[in-house]
């Protein structure tokens, strides 16, 4: 969870390409309303792996820091 309360996770499979995802869920403004999921990446289309079955890592950055570059390179994968 980042600062302005975004969760963010990943999928093994489905997304564009049935290879998995990084996304985020940002909560709504209105309590008891949906949550709205944004997908940050697909996984599955060139060199960046697949199939993501790791969890995410917290570190010190700014939440307004580019998450994929570095997950790209913390992400354990099948085939990555």
């Amino acid at each position: 969870m980042d600062t302005s309360g975004n969760l963010y996770g990943t999928t093994g499979g489905g997304g564009a390409f049935g290879n998995g995802t990084l996304f985020e869920l940002t909560p709504p403004s209105t309590a008891g309303e949906n949550w709205t999921e944004s997908i940050l990446r697909n996984f599955g289309n060139g060199a960046d792996g697949q199939n993501p079955q790791a969890g995410l890592i917290m570190d010190a950055a700014p939440a307004s820091a580019p998450i994929v570059p570095i997950f790209r390179s913390l992400v354990s994968t099948r085939a990555g």
